[in-house]
């Protein structure tokens, strides 16, 4: 028979060797599970990050579109100062071109008139028959001459008159670049308080509900500031207020399905009477974001042209901010 101590210890240390193993095993399974748990958060920052780097490269397209603008409104300016100086050379080139025509035409008329006065009196003398034939011909001549001047004259004229409507709206176009240049980058924005609503006359908002459902009113007032007097006086502008996160703006006057032809504006309109104003911006649609801003953008003749440095954040993280 075998040693039964022997026996004894060698099953005990199966046992304990079994027992760390499967200690072991489960000390691995419980890494594994929080190595994979690591893994998924790691893909999901990653997500995330992508997301929020794709959205930041939206951020930057829609500031440099707003920044072209401006520089478009610079170069153009420039362009149409430069085509105002030809414009104005065209026009006083024209301009000298019919006064020496006139100048040619008075000449040839006061010549005309003379040779006329003299063949007048060599016919009622009735004494030399060969000078009259000879002042006949010069009447002739001259009478021709003044006809192509008339002529000339009329054509000189008529491109001075376009010469200078080439000048005029030349000069209208640069001087609204000039407007346009002085409005967006001369103005001042200030939005001394801005209120977020459920009723016109209600309490502010501390947080947005799902589908934005209790901020139906937006009540901005706000005043505008200029280097140039008076410049921004009746003028029009236009608020919006947008989707930061993807651009979209909030309509103002809201599709209607009873009148689906109907304009749907996407931003109100308001004259700047020289002084601070009180603006309502109604929207009772459902609002998917969490990340809203509002923009003054500048409008002449039916365009839009947004104010520099006018955007202001109104909701973050879908808290008012």
């Amino acid at each position: 028979m075998g040693n039964p101590i022997k026996t004894l210890l060698v099953g005990s240390v199966i046992t304990g060797l079994v027992t760390i193993t499967a200690f072991q095993q489960s000390e691995i399974n419980d890494f594994n599970t929080v190595l994979e748990h690591l893994r998924h958060k790691v893909a999901e920052q990653n997500d995330i990050i992508v997301e929020q780097e794709q959205e930041l490269d939206e951020l930057r397209t829609r500031n440099t579109n707003l920044v072209i603008q401006l520089d478009l409104v610079r170069d153009s300016l420039r362009a149409v100062k430069h085509d105002l100086a030809i414009a104005k050379r065209k026009y006083q080139r024209s301009q000298k071109s019919l006064a020496a025509v006139k100048k040619e035409l008075d000449v040839r008329q006061k010549e005309l008139a003379f040779v006329k006065e003299s063949l007048k009196k060599l016919q009622k003398a009735k004494s030399n028959s060969k000078r009259e034939q000879e002042l006949k011909k010069q009447v002739a001549a001259l009478q021709k001459q003044v006809e192509q001047l008339q002529y000339l004259k009329e054509q000189s004229q008529e491109q001075v008159e376009t010469r200078l409507e080439e000048v005029r709206q030349e000069d209208d176009l640069a001087n609204k670049l000039r407007q346009i240049r002085l409005v967006l980058e001369g103005t001042k924005t200030e939005y001394k308080a801005i209120s977020l609503r459920t009723e016109r006359d209600g309490d502010d908002i501390t947080s947005l509900k799902h589908n934005g459902r209790n901020w139906k009113y937006t009540v901005v007032n706000l005043d505008l500031q200029n280097a140039v007097p008076g410049v921004l006086v009746g003028q029009q502008f236009e608020l919006r207020i947008v989707d930061s996160d993807t651009g979209e703006p909030l309509s103002f006057i809201e599709s209607n399905p009873i009148y689906p032809d109907a304009d749907d504006n996407i931003g109100l309109r308001f004259t700047y009477p020289g002084h601070p104003q009180e603006l309502v911006f109604i929207n009772t649609e459902p609002k998917d974001g969490e990340n809203y801003e509002i923009k003054l953008f500048y409008v002449l003749d039916g365009q839009t042209y947004y104010v520099n440095n006018s955007t202001r954040q109104i909701i973050f993280d879908a808290q008012p901010f």
